[in-house]
């Protein structure tokens, strides 16, 4: 005796339930292609089911888990055979007799060996109206066909089936996105170890002071930097940019910076060493990927700098009179042509000049018009800043270039590497000019500034952490009191280092306020009753050989005096 309608429909909102519970527990796609049709069969009463999913990318249905078949997988484009059919149409078939319709491919049984009576196949259409596969059923296990109560059963299950594929896609997706993510923070990482991260890089050596930074557009980049010692006297160095971005040019950056060591490492003239490089980076590149590179050699004693170029935007010489790019050589980017030569140039540094390489993110940065940062806004930087130690000249130049671009991404790697040659013996004078912005986060980089600065002039531990202290209380207080609004403003550090002596001039637009005119603390008090910058201003007056204060139209103009003593 058959089930009533009743009994039937208890049945099956029996079997939906069980199955909506063991869908809900499988989170991996291909767990739940399993489970889909084993129980897509179990609550039929099928012999067999087959769920295919939709590959929007090659516009095709593809199968990889079917019941107790050895095909694992099978692809067929929309509008053929009877799933084909349904996903293109987007409406489904029952078929009574396969072989009766002239829609079904035999093809599956001829390979199997298995005999298809009765079909039922429906779409899975998802949000959106997103066509996500097709289930099909076949054989009624009661040699029967299949009726509308199946139809409106396998359409209940079809509605969990799709809410189920759509959030293990989701998951799938979710996760692979976090793998990926890792990878490049992990690719990150050591693409940013493989160029030199420690500055100075060569404390010990006095004539010269070297400083540089990368910054990836993305997560990795193209972009690098590299400096060695060839022996005692010879400095190369070099900045060179992969074409394209991400992962491929990170991987031929990688290749590259290895080559250029191994290759620097064997001698000869820049010009020698671009092309034993080039003819490296040619071989197997079937990538077709390239790079520019600048490669000079600076012997220390001298200043004598050989440099060559393959088609590298051309460095700037910080010298006397202002700011040029160097001559151009010519010679074409590494990895194009194996059999490429390089000219060598050559320039002598004298002690105080400087070099600045840079690759195009910095020239070619644009802001929210398009505007490029140029070459001309570059030089002018540069000609403003060529007193400024490497360090500072770097950062402030990566700081300006933000500045212009604003809210607008970056779109290429900006390398910049900054080189100021001291000669054979210590500077004996030298003035820098230091801008800062009245936020106290700004006093970690004026930290940085003057730890290389006092490094470089060879003052004692006793007299650097005087300096230090008196320049951090007056600059403080500054920041702290001088400003009745919440503006920018800018205070700008001259220092002035000669022999026997440090001058150090700090000079801001803030109210006005002598810090001589504040009366010196008495530790006897309590602290919440002692002036405010008492102390501070009472340690600086203490530490330094002298104080003084001027007021200079709408500008506070404070002095400090320090005698100092070489290391």
């Amino acid at each position: 005796m058959g089930l009533s309608d009743s009994q039937r429909q208890a049945r099956n909102l029996d079997a939906l339930l069980r199955v909506s519970k063991a869908l809900a527990t499988e989170i991996k796609l291909d767990d739940l292609l399993r489970v889909i049709v084993e129980k897509a069969a179990e609550v039929m009463d099928a012999d067999r089911a087959t769920l295919f999913l939709y590959d929007e990318y090659r516009n095709e249905l593809w199968s990889k888990t079917t019941q107790k078949l050895e095909i694992k997988e099978i692809r067929l484009p929309l509008g053929v055979g009877i799933a084909g059919n349904v996903a293109k149409t987007r409406t489904a078939i029952n078929i009574p007799d396969a072989y009766a319709d002239a829609r079904f491919d035999p093809d599956f049984d001829k390979e199997t060996g298995y005999r298809t009576h009765s079909i039922l196949c429906l779409p899975l259409i998802g949000n959106a109206n997103r066509l996500i596969g097709v289930i099909q059923v076949l054989n009624k296990k009661d040699q029967g066909v299949f009726n509308e109560a199946d139809e409106s059963l396998l359409a209940g299950l079809s509605a969990h089936v799709t809410v189920a594929l759509e959030r293990a896609r989701l998951i799938e997706a979710y996760v692979e996105k976090e793998r990926m993510e890792e990878a490049l923070k992990l690719a990150h990482d050591i693409q940013m170890s493989m160029v030199p991260k420690i500055f100075p890089p060569f404390p010990d050596r006095s004539e010269f002071d070297i400083f540089a930074t990368l910054v990836p557009a993305k997560e990795v980049g193209g972009d690098f930097y590299d400096f060695l010692f060839l022996d005692d006297d010879q400095l190369c160095f070099a900045v060179g940019d992969v074409s394209g971005k991400g992962v491929p040019a990170a991987l031929f950056m990688a290749v590259t910076k290895t080559l250029f060591r191994a290759t620097a490492g064997n001698g000869g003239t820049p010009g020698e060493i671009l092309a034993r490089l080039n003819a490296e980076l040619c071989r197997d590149n079937a990538s077709c990927m390239f790079v520019t590179l600048f490669c000079g050699i600076l012997n220390i004693r001298t200043g004598q700098i050989d440099y060559g170029n393959a088609g590298h935007n051309l460095p700037y010489h910080l010298h006397r009179d202002g700011v040029s790019p160097l001559e151009k050589l010519g010679g074409r980017s590494l990895g194009l042509v194996e059999q490429s030569t390089y000219a060598s140039g050559r320039l002598v540094l004298r002690p105080g000049e400087a070099l600045l390489l840079y690759t195009d993110g910095v020239t070619e940065a644009t802001d929210s018009s398009e505007t490029l940062y140029s070459n001309q806004r570059l030089e002018r930087f540069l000609a403003s800043h060529r007193d400024s130690s490497p360090r500072q000249m770097v950062s402030d130049l990566i700081s300006d270039v933000r500045r212009f671009t604003g809210i607008v991404p970056q779109s290429d790697d900006i390398t910049a590497l900054a080189l100021h040659y001291f000669g054979t013996t210590k500077k004996i004078t030298e003035s820098v000019e230091i801008e800062i912005s009245n936020k106290l986060s700004e006093l970690e980089r004026l930290d940085q500034t003057l730890a290389e600065l006092w490094r470089r002039h060879g003052l004692t531990p006793a007299v650097v952490r005087d300096l230090n202290l008196a320049l951090e209380e007056i600059v403080i207080n500054v920041i702290s009191h001088g400003y009745t609004d919440d503006r920018e403003h800018i205070i700008r550090i001259n220092l002035n280092i000669q022999l026997g002596e440090v001058r150090i001039e700090v000079e801001d637009d803030g109210r006005p306020f002598n810090p001589l005119e504040v009366p010196e603390a008495d530790i006897t008090k309590p602290l919440t009753e002692r002036t405010i910058g008492g102390l501070g201003i009472h340690l600086a007056r203490k530490v330094l050989d002298g104080l003084e204060y001027k007021r200079q139209g709408n500008k506070n103009l404070v002095i400090l005096k320090k005698q100092t003593q070489h290391s």
